[in-house]
């Protein structure tokens, strides 16, 4: 069964490596990939999905194929998806053709595997449809030539039914975003303020800013190096990780900072 303080600890090794996010997750379970990924590029694929007209969205997230293996099948990643605060298209009906990437891993253009979007806590993913949001795309790295097992993932925020879903400016580095859910509103707000009481020992070289967005906390993160990256967002999930789990030990007398 799906808890936060559960996705939390999932989520602590779900870190960028390097430009892009790439992503090890790793359970206690023994790993059946022995390489990261392929570089698409060098085998004759391409890091850009084809959206039609000359354009594609860049394939901004990539899961490690050394991840636990319960999360590179399918159903597994809707589950890890499903704690960032995604689902399935609203009533299951997707509009408009599917996009194709190639991966280099001799499969040529292959449609998405699955596409995921915000599931707002009024009108799940039917009102992001409307208002828009997150969205993702899910491709598999999985043939012959360079099976790797890693999933590729074009991510990112769209703008609401009235613009057509064009992409938010700078859309895909916001689709990046640190999105964790909470069971309200006033338990995000909580950890927003418990969180922002500890400021960033490098302010000069870290930014960081929290908002609330009906009943999920939102956390963006600017940083100078690569490894600064790692290390911040890991300290912020270990941070979420203790309120999530405090939360859950007093329940409402957590909100009001006494306990029985």
């Amino acid at each position: 069964m799906w808890s936060p303080a559960s996705s939390i600890r999932a989520l602590l090794a779900a870190l960028p490596v390097f430009s892009g996010f790439i992503v090890n997750i790793e359970l206690p379970i023994t790993h059946i990939g022995s390489v990261p990924f392929y570089d698409p590029r060098v085998l004759g694929g391409s890091m850009l999905d084809n959206a039609g007209g000359g354009y594609g969205e860049p394939l901004n997230v990539i899961i490690s194929g050394t991840s636990s293996p319960e999360v590179l099948t399918e159903n597994g990643f809707i589950k890890f998806a499903l704690a960032l605060g995604f689902a399935r298209e609203c009533l299951d009906i997707h509009l408009g053709a599917p996009m194709p990437a190639n991966l280099g891993d001799g499969n040529g253009w292959v449609n998405q595997t699955i596409e995921l979007r915000h599931d707002y806590a009024i009108g799940g993913t039917c009102a992001e449809t409307i208002f828009g949001g997150n969205h993702l795309r899910l491709f598999v790295q999985n043939g012959t030539e360079a099976d790797s097992g890693a999933l590729f993932l074009a991510v990112s925020k769209e703008e609401d039914l009235e613009e057509h879903h064009t992409i938010s400016p700078n859309g895909y580095d916001r689709g990046r975003t640190i999105r964790i859910p909470f069971g309200s509103e006033k338990h995000a707000s909580i950890a927003k303020q418990v969180i922002e009481v500890d400021r960033e020992l490098q302010p000069q070289a870290v930014k960081r800013t929290l908002s609330v967005e009906d009943r999920t906390l939102v956390a963006n993160f600017e940083t100078l190096t690569i490894r600064l990256s790692r290390l911040t967002v890991n300290a912020f999930l270990e941070n979420v990780d203790l309120v999530v789990r405090t939360i859950g030990e007093f329940g409402e007398n957590a909100e009001c900072g006494t306990t029985t």
